[in-house]
């Protein structure tokens, strides 16, 4: 079963408010993770110096 119709289903399944927070909820995790795996990676990246890039 699907929340939306379609042909092989034939019929959706009703939507209720706890499948949307949960669908909420999940969006923001992704987010988050996405938001923290950026700052993470920009900050262990290695520095490279002025003084390495001219020679």
């Amino acid at each position: 079963m699907t929340r939306i119709h379609n042909p092989i289903t034939s019929r959706a399944l009703s939507i209720k408010y706890v499948g949307i927070g949960t669908e909420v909820f999940q969006i923001a995790f992704i987010i988050i993770a996405a938001i923290i795996l950026t700052r993470e990676t920009r900050r262990r990246a290695p520095q490279v110096s002025q003084k390495e890039v001219t020679r």
